[in-house]
Parts: C-alpha cells; structure tokens; sequence
C-alpha cells in the first residue's frame, strides 16, 4: 500500500511511469481515450499553483486533487494516515499533500471500521430471530 501511495504522490522511484503510462492507458480502457493535454485551463492553473508541474499535463490536472485521491484510495481499504503525516504532508504542501512526498510504512494506519452492505446484517438478525422466535 504504501509503494502505491508513493507511486501516486510522486515519491516513488516508478511514479514517473505510474502516471505517463499506466494510468492514461487504464483511464482510456475505462472511459474512452482522454486528450489530458486539452485539459488546458485547468492545468495551466494547477502549474501556477504547482510550477514543478510544468509540462506534464497529467500531474498538472491530478495535482490539485492529489490529497482527495490518497484520501479516497485509503478510505477504501480501511486505512488512514497518521495525524502527524498528515498534518506534516498538508503544512509542506500548503494545505494539500505535496507532490514527491514519499510515505512510510509508519504513516499508514488502520482506519475506522465501515460496515457497507447492512443488508446482510439485517437479514443475519431477521434468521436469528426465526430461530430463537
């Protein structure tokens, strides 16, 4: 988890390929073909606000997302980070993760335990109930 949370902020030695390759080709599997450099306004405010960025239209567009996208990718497996990653990621990226920062295995933590289909739950209960009725 942590090489892949690396891979899209940037931090790891193969995000370089991660963003110019495999997520263009996996969008395009999913949704069609995407122009990413078309994307020209919004990238050209994402380079303003992440100069680092200029000239490569993917970063440009994702950048300003990128702390939405961690924090999505984590959610959906259980995890979270730190409060002292995250506090220490938001304070050098001036309230969004910075592009380059590199997690640890220290960072990741086990989040809060979300049940999602409570449908089981209630028809388990509704059997229980018939037996013990």
């Amino acid at each position: 988890m942590v090489d892949f949370l690396n891979k899209v902020s940037k931090g790891h030695l193969r995000a370089e390929h991660f963003w110019r390759v495999a997520v263009p080709s996996q969008v395009g599997d999913r949704f069609g073909e995407v122009d990413f450099a078309s994307l020209t306004s919004t990238a050209s405010v994402a380079s303003q606000r992440f100069p680092e960025l200029t000239g490569n239209a993917m970063m440009s567009y994702i950048a300003p997302y990128l702390h939405d996208i961690l924090s999505y990718v984590l959610r959906m497996c259980g995890l979270e980070l730190t409060a002292t990653c995250l506090t220490e990621a938001l304070k050098r990226g001036k309230g969004n993760v910075p592009l380059g920062f590199a997690f640890s295995v220290m960072d990741v933590i086990d989040g809060p335990v979300r049940v999602k289909q409570m449908t089981v739950v209630d028809y388990a209960q509704v059997g229980d109930c018939r037996m013990h009725g």
